[in-house]
């Protein structure tokens, strides 16, 4: 199955609002307390929908390469819980925020040494208790002049693939990549002494992962102006820990306690 670029999958659509329900006879002050409850919860939602967008910065608009998709499943690999395993951890932390339909944040590891296929998240996936394999992808080539990308999965692999594909390319010894977003990370590279990508580029491009790579080379963790991070690892939890690490530093800092 082939997919041309930015039409699969659908741009994620405006939360739809709960309905509230209250059965006849109910006491009137009952009722404004349910109802004022109701209100409060729905305004807690609607706002961390919109803090979700704002932290990805450009509205997300699906895939930008062209895709040839065979439908299967990734291969066996206890590497499919430990990544599954990643995402949730990520998520508990907010470090992919979720936005209707999916969170902003990919996380990968590579199948086999020097090689370049690799298991990605898929595209428009949350990384909550529901997340399976089914929601991996297999991506066996990436053409990142041509913009096309070879893939097995049930869904198409994260928009952000070219990205993953680039850093496995350039870096023979990182076998995971993990990609998510951090107003903490951002605001406080510069101390952390955090590599920045010189300025800010459209998500899931071929100009996105050569403004990485640029800068990769000073170190395991980098910051996409603009957007997020993205580190690479010898595995899923030398890459996953690096951020978390430097995360809980900043956090240590801010309560008064040393890096």
């Amino acid at each position: 199955m082939s997919i041309r670029g930015n039409k699969y999958p659908p741009k994620p659509k405006p939360r739809q609002g709960r309905r509230l329900y209250i059965p006849g006879h109910v006491d009137p002050d009952v009722m404004r307390e349910t109802v004022l409850a109701f209100l409060a919860e729905e305004r807690r939602a609607a706002e961390a929908d919109r803090a979700a967008q704002a932290a990805a910065g450009e509205a997300y608009a699906g895939i930008k390469f062209d895709l040839d998709l065979a439908p299967g499943l990734v291969p066996p690999d206890p590497r499919n819980a430990e990544l599954i395993r990643w995402c949730r951890r990520f998520d508990a932390r907010g470090l992919t925020p979720r936005y209707p339909g999916g969170a902003h944040g990919n996380l990968s590891y590579r199948r086999a040494p020097g090689g370049a296929a690799f298991v990605i998240t898929a595209t428009q996936c949350t990384f909550d208790r529901d997340m399976t394999e089914a929601d991996l992808v297999c991506v066996e080539a990436v053409d990142p002049v041509a913009g096309a990308v070879r893939a097995v999965g049930v869904r198409a692999p994260s928009s952000e693939t070219l990205l993953h594909a680039a850093l496995y390319a350039a870096f023979p010894g990182a076998h995971a990549v993990v990609h998510g977003h951090s107003d903490l990370l951002l605001a406080h590279a510069g101390a952390l002494g955090l590599p920045c990508t010189a300025r800010e580029v459209p998500y899931g491009s071929r100009e996105l992962a050569e403004a990485v790579l640029a800068v990769a080379g000073a170190g395991p963790v980098v910051i996409m102006t603009g957007h997020g991070f993205v580190a690479r690892g010898a595995d899923l939890d030398a890459a996953g820990r690096a951020v978390v690490d430097l995360v809980d530093r900043v956090l240590g800092r801010a309560k008064g306690g040393r890096a």
